[in-house]
């Protein structure tokens, strides 16, 4: 932040789900503060180091009162936001010790909540837009490229494709940026600039699965079927998709002391592998790679 803010290690953590890189404009993102003002100030309000924890406060009340495990949740469209208001956000800057220095707490306050956004319902539309923004989605699935790039060295390809499936429903189990995504998908379906978000953030995540899948699968000697003309690697990453996020949802609705089996959404995969790609059923075992991954 622009002020070198200093923040405990637990709000830390939360960040490094919510927040993005440093480079990161948020002036492309915030476009309801101070409205009424010229573009420049607009520009200059959004960027300023107190805007953002406004957001971060937000996504984290909205997790805690809503997604997280407890005994009972208002998740009633109109209550969504109830949690989020200025007193509360300032509540929280004041006394969860998330923010080390009094200053940077005090900062954070209900008369400059109101200075940048002056409406309750201008904030929950930037809030909303700083949630679905593609930074920190797609951070998330390139950490975990690397390790998957280096199984493959190693693996068959039936245990990669296992090994696959259970490391991506732990990325997304163990994330809350993924829960806050579903939870506002489901509770807004017909917001008009909720669907917009999604439909971007499904695309770029499919054509990062699909870029991976194309290294993945021809380095195992493993291409497409030459007899689907139908069929590219991104509609095969959108089948693959479409069955994690099956697993996705059942997982998260599963009693609380039972386990999360991701074998299942492996083998359905590997069960569907021999009508998308040119391989014999009795190979998928057994074939490692034919040539190194490229780096993607």
């Amino acid at each position: 932040m622009g002020n070198q803010i200093e923040t405990s290690p637990d709000w830390e953590a939360w960040r490094g789900y919510v927040s993005g890189d440093e480079d990161e404009d948020l002036a492309d993102v915030f476009k309801h503060v101070r409205i009424q003002a010229m573009l420049a100030t607009q520009m200059k309000w959004a960027r300023d180091w107190r805007t953002q924890p406004f957001c971060d406060l937000g996504l984290y009340l909205i997790y805690e009162n809503h997604i997280r495990r407890v005994e009972k949740r208002d998740t009633e469209q109109s209550r969504i936001f109830a949690n989020v208001q200025a007193r509360e956000l300032q509540h929280h800057a004041l006394h969860k010790e998330f923010f080390v220095r009094n200053e940077d707490r005090e900062a954070l306050s209900v008369d400059r909540f109101n200075d940048t956004w002056g409406l309750q319902s201008a904030y929950c539309r930037d809030l909303i837009a700083y949630l679905f923004r593609p930074t920190p989605y797609l951070r998330r699935l390139k950490g975990i490229y690397p390790e998957l790039l280096r199984a493959a060295e190693t693996m068959p390809l039936g245990a990669w494709i296992r090994h696959t499936s259970a490391t991506e429903l732990a990325s997304v189990l163990g994330n809350p940026l993924v829960s806050l995504h579903t939870f506002i998908e489901t509770v807004l379906p017909t917001d008009t600039e909720v669907r917009q978000y999604v439909h971007r953030l499904r695309r770029l995540r499919l054509q990062e699965w699909a870029s991976l899948y194309e290294t993945v699968f021809t380095a195992y000697g493993a291409p497409l079927r030459s007899d689907r003309d139908d069929l590219d690697w991104l509609g095969l990453a959108e089948r693959f998709s479409t069955a994690a996020g099956g697993a996705f949802v059942r997982a998260q609705t599963r009693p609380v002391d039972e386990p999360v089996d991701a074998t299942l959404l492996g083998q359905m995969v590997i069960e569907i592998l021999p009508s998308l790609l040119d391989i014999d059923p009795s190979d998928i075992e057994t074939r490692s790679l034919q040539e190194p991954t490229a780096a993607l």
